[in-house]
């Protein structure tokens, strides 16, 4: 992602509207890398919210939608929408079928990323719809909300 189309994405952002994050460059270098760049992406969300509460669980929800929801495929974008108004960051994922092939350590974890993001705010996950042999069928929405000062 170039300093370009990431001051793009800022900008949409900030107006509320829902962008989709083109993972496509890293094709066949997840791992570190990608890790960073996402990294480096929940930072300057943060700065452009004015909030430096979203820098960690961001980073999660974004490298939870990228390795569990989009199984690692980066042909598929993660979409990302800020609602000013409630201080809430979406992550929305495409679900893809499959389990969750090995990736870098710098991309997985137990949760523990998400139960400290608790500490500064909630998180929410809707349930994806399910077919008849209990597989996901639809786009995972994760959600953080920054607690009031």
């Amino acid at each position: 992602m170039t300093d370009g189309s990431q001051l793009r994405l800022l900008k949409g952002l900030r107006a509320g509207n829902i962008i989709a994050l083109d993972l496509t460059a890293f094709n066949g270098r997840y791992s570190d890398s990608l890790a960073q760049r996402l990294t480096d992406l929940s930072q300057n969300i943060a700065i452009a919210s004015g909030d430096s509460r979203f820098v960690y669980p961001l980073k999660e929800l974004l490298k939870n939608a990228v390795s569990h929801g989009n199984k690692m495929d980066l042909s598929l974008p993660v979409y990302l929408h800020y609602d000013r108004a409630s201080s809430t960051i979406r992550v929305i994922d495409l679900a893809k079928q499959g389990e969750v092939p090995k990736a870098s350590a710098s991309l997985t974890g137990s949760k523990v990323g998400i139960r400290i993001s608790t500490l500064n705010g909630t998180y929410t996950r809707d349930e994806k719809p399910k077919d008849r042999f209990d597989r996901a069928t639809g786009p995972t929405v994760a959600a953080f909300s920054v607690k009031e000062s």
